[in-house]
């Protein structure tokens, strides 16, 4: 069995047909099963020389990007660190999960009920909170 493993990579077929900005996906490989997921980051086409394949980011200077990009590299090692004696029972499917901070029980995570809490409180039609 080998390591789990992170890359990244560009959505091209799933350009936004709107804005026209691509999204990057994240996946996750582990167990010979592999996990995909969109994360909150689209790039103007103009930035497509930008993006290296190899390093699975993007030359300079789009540093913001890349630092996006290194929060999730982190967060994988930091959860692949703290989970080292069970690191081969888990499942691209359960890293992911974790990584965005869904559990397998259903319930919600903290981050889950505060964004909830807050968007509740929160007037779709006017953006303020309700009185």
């Amino acid at each position: 069995m080998s390591k789990p493993s992170l890359s990244f990579f560009l959505g091209l077929e799933k350009q936004n047909s709107k804005n026209g900005k691509i999204p990057v996906y994240l996946r996750i490989i582990a167990n010979r099963e592999k996990s995909d997921i969109r994360i909150p980051l689209e790039i103007e086409p103009e930035l497509l020389p930008l993006w290296d394949n190899s390093f699975m980011r993007f030359r300079e200077p789009i540093a913001e990007l890349n630092r996006i990009l290194n929060k999730y590299q982190k967060m994988f090692d930091d959860m692949l660190y703290l989970n080292a004696e069970k690191l081969y029972q888990l499942s691209a499917k359960n890293i992911r999960n974790e990584l965005i901070g869904k559990n397998e029980t259903g319930q919600m995570s903290i981050v889950e009920m505060f964004e909830k809490y807050f968007n509740d409180k929160i007037d779709k039609n006017t953006g303020k909170p309700f009185e």
